[in-house]
Order: structure tokens, then C-alpha cells, then sequence
């Protein structure tokens, strides 16, 4: 019985251990065509480490969801088009999405706490955490 307990715990440990540090979802190749040229329609670069200046870019439709960024550098999506884009569960801590348009971007638990989304259009940040953030009017968004 006891080796039976082990076994069993064994396992469930390497389970867990599995989905705690899986490999990365995103697509390397939509990664490496995005920094080469800051566009990316309806592309996986979900849990991708991306961190560095994206103004301007073209994300209609792509997957961000878990991305992360160098802890030295903010995301800079000024001026993006990011219809569409899943940014749910993203660390985007003072990211800059000034002037984006955010029709349909989903940013469901991600972390905005003091992001600049002064300007943007179509913003729904209802199920983020926008603490301190520069909402699209200038006011400053409310922290849980």
C-alpha cells in the first residue's frame, strides 16, 4: 500500500511539475517574423517574452495572452492596431497602448497596472487590473 502511495504521488508531482513549467505556446516562427517586422496578423505568440518597442505595430487578431517582457523594459504599443488581440492573463505592467486601437482586445485578468492608454480607442478593460493606469479620457484607473 505504501509503494502504491508513492507511486501515486510521484506521479501527481510530475504533473504538476509538467504544467508549471511548460514549454512556451507560442509559434517561433510568428515570434521571429513579428520582431523583424512588428506585424503579426492573427498569430500565436501566447506566453512569448517580447519586450521591446512595438509602436505602430499590426496585432489584429493575435494571441498574446501570457506574454511576458524584459523587467527592465515597458511594452511600447503606441499607435498599434490590436483588434481582436487576446491579451488575457499579460503582465503589461506601464505598457504604453497611447493611441491604439483596442476593438475587441481582451485583456481579462492581465495586469495594467499603471499602463498609458490615453487616446486609444474601443478600450474594455472591465475584467483587468488597470490600478493607476492612464485610462483613454486621462483619468486614472480605479485599484482593486
Amino acid at each position: 500500500m505504501k509503494k502504491i502511495c508513492l507511486f501515486i504521488a510521484a506521479v501527481t508531482a510530475g504533473l504538476l511539475a509538467g504544467s508549471i513549467y511548460a514549454a512556451p505556446r507560442f509559434n517561433p516562427d510568428q515570434l521571429a517574423e513579428f520582431m523583424k517586422t512588428n506585424q503579426c496578423i492573427g498569430c500565436d505568440l501566447s506566453g512569448a517574452l517580447i519586450g521591446r518597442n512595438h509602436s505602430g505595430a499590426v496585432l489584429t487578431d493575435a494571441n498574446l495572452s501570457g506574454i511576458g517582457m524584459n523587467e527592465t523594459e515597458a511594452f511600447n504599443f503606441s499607435q498599434a492596431n490590436m483588434q481582436n488581440a487576446n491579451l488575457t492573463a499579460a503582465y503589461l505592467y506601464t505598457a504604453n497602448f497611447s493611441g491604439a486601437y483596442l476593438k475587441g482586445a481582451h485583456f481579462d485578468g492581465s495586469d495594467l497596472t499603471g499602463a498609458n492608454f490615453f487616446g486609444a480607442h474601443d478600450v474594455n478593460l472591465s475584467n483587468a487590473n488597470a490600478c493607476m493606469a492612464t485610462l483613454p479620457d486621462g483619468t486614472k484607473g480605479a485599484c482593486w
